[in-house]
């Protein structure tokens, strides 16, 4: 038995696409992300339930991604665990509008950031922050 061809088939195969019937909603803007910079994946995990329903919790691994971070991205820098290096991000993240938080650089880490081009703008929080606290941190923030 043949394949039965509708009407969709016929338009598609013309180039002429058609959505469905039923009426849908718009998407809704975008809120804001946190990015995360860290090999502790319960500790994003933890930061990604504290923070839900306020934002997106997103695991950052490739620095070339910072260039993609607007003025509504957190980008967390975890200096204990760190999936990327911070003075390697620094000039990537120059310029998005992104806020910056480094967690857990050590005095020797914050000296080298200083002269890094828009590192100097970025929010330290000490090691010892919990994820509660950092939470609420990066939720005023948002």
């Amino acid at each position: 038995m043949p394949p039965v061809e509708d009407d969709r088939d016929r338009e598609a195969s013309r180039g002429e696409v058609r959505g469905s019937d039923r009426p849908t909603e718009p998407l809704p803007p975008p809120g804001p992300e946190v990015w995360v910079a860290t090999w502790d994946v319960g500790g994003m995990r933890r930061l990604s339930v504290r923070l839900q329903g306020r934002a997106r919790v997103v695991p950052l691994r490739e620095l070339s991604t910072l260039t993609l971070a607007t003025p509504s991205t957190v980008v967390l820098l975890d200096a204990c665990a760190p999936g990327l290096d911070p003075r390697e991000a620094a000039p990537l993240v120059d310029g998005t509008g992104a806020t910056v938080v480094v967690w857990g650089a050590s005095a020797q880490l914050r000296r080298q950031l200083r002269g890094q081009p828009g590192a100097a703008s970025w929010l330290h929080v000490p090691a010892d922050t919990s994820s509660q606290e950092l939470a609420e941190i990066l939720g005023g923030l948002l």
